[in-house]
């Protein structure tokens, strides 16, 4: 077992997806400490994202391990994803991903502090999934919605802000330090009907 909490955000009427999610939790060869899950819904009338990021936060404050992942419900770990993170978190680290099947992506490993923050000033290459510490996502100031415009905000193409885009942002100003593991071991579900999160990976799409 890793030092590590899994956290989904779900919205009604998605049980399927909610099962297999949970289920690609259940499946790790090396499991987490735990999974914490919020099935709830924005107010009627009320933009969804705020909602989202809000229970992100009441989630993680719920965590007492030192490592966070979270995975919406809609989308998948492999069996192997912990084990393949799992000798990293020992490490000098504060954000460790891996891969989506199909998606594009880019190593910053190498990198540092400033051509992160540069980089992410650009494009987000980073899936929800990765695995942060969460003294540094506090550090950071938590998940947020500032910066957030309902009325340019766009999905799929065109502008585009995202919450972990963000959050990965800001971790990279504080001087977080990044680990990518160049192996495919999750799955980003587009076919979702209802997507938890907006453009969750707008990979190489430019800020507004």
């Amino acid at each position: 077992m890793i030092d590590l909490t899994v956290v989904t955000p779900s919205i009604p009427g998605r049980r399927q997806w909610l099962y297999e999610c949970i289920a690609s939790v259940d499946e790790q060869t090396v499991k987490p400490a735990g999974h914490i899950i919020s099935i709830g819904k924005a107010a009627e009338g009320q933009p969804k994202l705020p909602h989202i990021v809000e229970t992100r936060n009441r989630l993680c404050m719920a965590v007492d391990t030192a490592w966070v992942s979270s995975l919406d419900d809609d989308d998948l770990f492999d069996p192997n994803h912990f084990e393949t993170v799992a000798p990293y978190l020992d490490g000098p680290y504060d954000l460790i991903y891996t891969y989506a099947h199909g998606f594009p992506s880019q190593d910053c490993s190498a990198w540092n502090g400033q051509e992160i923050v540069d980089a992410l000033g650009r494009h987000n290459w980073i899936g929800m999934p990765a695995c942060i510490r969460l003294e540094t996502v506090w550090a950071a100031g938590g998940w947020s919605i500032e910066g957030w415009n309902p009325e340019t905000y766009y999905y799929g193409e065109g502008p585009c802000w995202a919450e972990d885009w963000d959050l990965w942002l800001r971790m990279a100003q504080i001087g977080a330090r990044f680990l990518c593991i160049p192996q495919e071991t999750w799955h980003y579900r587009l076919d979702s009907p209802d997507r938890t999160t907006h453009a969750a990976m707008a990979v190489f799409q430019r800020r507004g």
